[in-house]
């Protein structure tokens, strides 16, 4: 039984540690009203040491509280019994406030009264303190409130906006096609599903790769590079397996440096290209008509024949600018004649083998007495991997050396160096152009290769010109299987393009 209050006494000592407001507490018999034991809280507080073994009654201390056996009879009846703001007296006769608290247990088989004191004045700065932390807790309540209803009202807004978007996108008369970071289709709108002439659920989840099939103008197959970017002009394969031109932007979605996914855009241009084809052929028939008066303007010149020194200065001017016209006019006509032909697909290739070095020399050759005329030199460098055997078509390499060596000649500062450059790659010669000059600006780039365009830093060199020579270029390089491109930076432009080694 000793053991039991020892036990229970203890876990309450250890509690009293735990708690800094708890000052005295005691454990009474509740039946003879003697106390069994004391906390050192006791001594501390009021002074007084003889607490054990008497009756609780019979302490001054606690007259006020249970001044005789009745008294205790009302305290041990009830369960719980509380006094607050109580005045006691200590030993040295300071008089504290306190807040009284018992409490009957069962121990065993014998009731006891644990009594606690408490000093009133920190148990109402712990009071304080207790409301000052429910007043935290209730502000942060309310801000935790407000902050989700701040981002309800955001979700909302945001699935608002989703549907919009949505709406949007399913609307508008272009494909469009969405896929997640894994490259499997998410979105697939009713322009896009109507071009292709997939259903939603037959492409839904299924990977981008295996359902938008794209074939270039050749007919060779594009891969889309879900982490890349690119726009074109392509042919994608329907359904039924019919081709359909479009014009596709493929976009990979970002975030935080991660991919997420891919949107792409396409339209369809069968009119467009239909246009161009009724275009084409009315170029090429207009200049092949033009071809007759141009050769029967250059034979009437060649006939004249007359001797220098029977014109006037201004005379010898006139026929000289005349032949130039001439000359220039049928260049641009077989230009115009040329492209016509590859855009229709009536362009046949003659290719024949070639020694690619000698034929540089050659034509490096025949354009000495314009280079010099205008006060350049011009360079080859990679001379030993132009020492190669190359199956290709002559006149359309010409028509690609041509145009590249003549703008870098005529766009370079005077006086400097024009270097045409071999490289060999793999299954693959590189053959660069490059020149030291004006830089082309940022709003050119992305035109260089145009039909008809010319950049602003052109036309300050050279008011004429029909803005075909790129063009030009990139129709013979793709036709002849290469690739062509530029980098213009540091007062330096470099043009570029490739020839396979095995047509």
């Amino acid at each position: 039984m000793l053991k039991q209050l020892s036990e229970i006494f203890s876990r309450s000592n250890n509690a009293s540690v735990q708690s800094p407001d708890v000052f005295y507490r005691q454990i009474v018999d509740a039946e003879t009203g003697v106390i069994i034991e004391a906390n050192s809280y006791i001594f501390q507080l009021f002074g007084y040491e003889e607490f054990v073994g008497k009756k609780i009654w019979e302490i001054d201390l606690l007259n006020n509280i249970i001044p005789n056996m009745e008294a205790f009879e009302g305290l041990r009846t009830n369960r719980t019994t509380r006094y607050e703001n109580l005045p006691l007296q200590t030993k040295d006769g300071l008089l504290i406030k306190v807040t009284f608290i018992s409490n009957v247990y069962e121990a065993g088989e014998k009731r006891i009264v644990q009594c606690n004191i408490r000093e009133f004045t920190q148990g109402k700065a712990i009071s304080e303190a207790l409301k000052s932390q429910n007043v935290l807790l209730e502000n942060a309540q309310k801000t935790m409130i407000k902050m989700i209803e701040d981002l309800d009202q955001a979700k909302k807004e945001i699935e608002r906006e989703k549907v919009k978007g949505d709406a949007l996108v399913l609307s508008i008369g272009d494909g469009v096609v969405a896929t997640d970071q894994y490259g499997r289709i998410t979105v697939v709108n009713s322009a896009a599903r109507r071009m292709l002439g997939w259903s939603f659920q037959e492409v839904y989840g299924k990977p981008l790769v295996e359902t938008l099939e794209l074939e270039d103008s050749e007919g060779k197959p594009l891969l889309v590079d879900v982490n890349s970017s690119f726009t074109s002009e392509v042919f994608c394969i329907r359904k039924d397996k019919t081709k359909l031109p479009i014009a596709i932007n493929i976009k990979a979605i970002t975030w935080s440096d991660k991919g997420i996914g891919v949107v792409i855009t396409f339209r369809d241009i069968t009119q467009e290209k239909e246009i161009d084809r009724i275009k084409s052929e009315f170029i090429s028939i207009a200049t092949h008509q033009l071809k007759t008066p141009i050769a029967g303007m250059r034979w009437s010149l060649q006939l004249l024949d007359i001797p220098e020194e029977k014109l006037s200065d201004q005379q010898k001017t006139h026929l000289k600018n005349v032949t130039n016209f001439v000359e220039v006019l049928g260049s641009t006509v077989n230009d115009m004649l040329n492209v016509s032909r590859i855009e229709l697909g009536t362009q046949n290739i003659d290719l024949q083998d070639i020694n690619l070095l000698e034929y540089i020399y050659k034509f490096l050759e025949e354009i000495k007495p314009y280079v010099e005329t205008s006060k350049r030199t011009i360079t080859l460098t990679g001379i030993e991997n132009a020492r190669v055997a190359l199956s290709t078509d002559i006149k359309l390499l010409h028509g690609i050396f041509q145009n590249l060596i003549s703008n870098a000649v005529e766009y370079s500062d005077p006086g400097t160096e024009v270097v045409v450059d071999v490289l060999k790659e793999e299954n693959f010669l590189k053959i660069s152009i490059s020149n030291i000059g004006e830089v082309i600006s940022e709003a050119a780039r992305p035109h260089m290769f145009e039909k008809f365009y010319r950049a602003a830093e052109a036309k300050k060199v050279k008011e004429g010109g029909t803005g075909m020579g790129l063009y030009i270029v990139k129709l013979f390089v793709e036709k002849l299987g290469g690739r062509v491109g530029f980098e213009s930076e540091d007062h330096k432009t470099v043009f570029w393009f490739t020839l396979p080694l095995n047509h």
